[in-house]
């Protein structure tokens, strides 16, 4: 708060009085919620300090004032539900709304809020609402007509200040992701990682082959002469196995992306098979 960083502030005040409510975390919340221009989290928070706080507390006259700073600027709205109404759903901002907030007007933060509305019938329907600093707005809602699927979910957001319209997003099947070329990104991905399996078992496989002539050089008959012997055999056995790992992570990168290529290009398979040997073959394009 101190070096201006109010928003950052306010999340790790938020989080702290979630893990530990105490009144001083309160009304620093609170206070960074009003330089944010949020002044009706900001009013209900002092609201909640007040209420709770010794009358001798020396902080309860700040808190006092900022109530009386922010009453004037409060939003109020008032949502107002069709007749007969019954097992509706209201959520304001993706938080339901409990009967109580229905009956009157209640406060809200300045801007854009999204009213969502569903029937126990699953029929429901979004509304965008946007209030300033000192308003007070009443939106009166509509029964949603609109049946939401599981299988095809759709988005529909209106405005109460214009006339109700919908706006349908069309259903789409689940599709693999491909790039410009129609081939199935895995493929460059396991590719890859073939290629580097096997560069790596390269690498390995010379430095076990160095390794393994510096011991012909040092040792005989298992027995190493000098330091430099036994090193070299210790080094040797270790590369040896980091190459052959590194060989069978690159053969099966290569192998998987030559099997994701077959089925997500137009790729031609033909197998050929002779006394002794046998061949695939791929044909297509990456």
């Amino acid at each position: 708060m101190k070096l201006g960083e109010v928003a950052e502030a306010r999340n790790k005040l938020e989080e702290s009085y979630r893990l530990d409510p105490s009144l001083g975390t309160l009304l620093n919340l609170a206070l960074c919620e009003q330089r944010l221009g949020r002044v009706a989290a900001a009013w209900t928070h002092l609201h909640e300090f007040v209420a709770h706080v010794p009358a001798d507390d020396l902080r309860l006259p700040l808190a006092t004032r900022k109530l009386t700073e922010l009453e004037p600027q409060l939003p109020w709205l008032r949502l107002v539900l069709w007749p007969d109404a019954s097992g509706v759903t209201v959520k304001l901002d993706g938080v339901e709304l409990p009967p109580a907030r229905l009956e009157a007007a209640f406060p809200v933060d300045p801007g854009k809020h999204v009213i969502a509305i569903a029937l126990p019938t699953h029929e429901m329907e979004e509304t965008l609402v946007e209030v300033q600093l000192a308003e007070s707005r009443e939106v009166r809602l509509s029964k949603p007509l609109r049946r939401t699927t599981s299988a095809a979910p759709e988005h529909t957001l209106t405005d109460a200040r214009s006339a109700p319209q919908r706006i349908d997003s069309p259903s789409t099947a689940p599709a693999v992701t491909q790039n410009a070329s129609g081939v199935d990104p895995t493929v460059y991905v396991l590719g890859s990682a073939g290629v580097a399996g096997i560069v790596t078992s390269g690498i390995f496989g010379f430095l076990a082959w160095d390794a393994k002539r510096t011991v012909r050089e040092h040792c005989s008959e298992h027995l190493c002469r000098d330091q430099t012997g036994i090193d070299a055999a210790h080094a040797g056995a270790r590369y040896s196995t980091i190459a052959t790992v590194s060989f069978v992570v690159g053969s099966v990168g290569l192998v998987g992306a030559g099997i994701v290529w077959a089925r997500s290009a137009n790729v031609r398979t033909s197998l050929a098979v002779g006394p002794g040997s046998a061949s695939l073959s791929l044909t297509g394009a990456l």
